[in-house]
């Protein structure tokens, strides 16, 4: 339930913008909203007004919404 939750608030936040973003859903929970650079086999490079520019291991992602 909190998945969920959690899902649907980060989707109206990115409703309310107007803006289109991708989401990447992570194995422990978490939700990042932001623009995916580039996607390798071994890295998956994202950027996020919160985090900024990041690699992330695809090994560590669940799903990825575009």
């Amino acid at each position: 339930m909190k998945k969920i939750c959690s899902i649907l608030i980060s989707l109206l936040i990115t409703a309310q913008t107007g803006l289109a973003a991708d989401t990447v859903l992570l194995n422990n929970g978490d939700i990042l909203t932001g623009t995916i650079l580039e996607q390798t086999p071994e890295h998956i490079y994202f950027k996020s007004a919160a985090f900024g520019s990041i690699s992330l291991s695809p090994r560590d992602v669940l799903e990825i919404r575009i």
